[in-house]
């Protein structure tokens, strides 16, 4: 025979447990660590120099930089798919001028 009485079915004073009802379910969830500064840097001609837009990143604080020297007339731009591919949930790709200088 079941023992049911109010006795036996107290809950335990303690913490609660993750997920447990006393907790709101859709309260937001905590934010984490931010995530990493991805740069990425363009120039499309060969005498065009990077170091102005390198010197950007580096100094934003990113810890890869990915670069491409092509001309404009060729869409293939390689590392910006590696930049693309190398992100991760919360990272941030840094672009430092998508101007035209002229």
């Amino acid at each position: 025979m079941v023992n049911t009485t109010t006795e036996n079915l107290a809950l335990r004073e303690g913490p609660p447990l993750e997920g447990s009802p006393g907790e709101n379910p859709l309260a937001a969830e905590p934010e984490g660590p931010p995530g990493a500064l991805i740069g990425y840097a363009r120039v499309s001609t060969a005498d065009q120099l990077l170091d102005r837009q390198m010197t950007a990143l580096t100094a934003a604080g990113c810890i890869r930089i990915f670069a491409d020297q092509k001309s404009g007339k060729n869409a293939e731009r390689e590392e910006l798919w590696k930049a693309l591919d190398y992100l991760r949930v919360g990272d941030t790709l840094v672009v430092p001028s998508a101007a035209r200088r002229r």
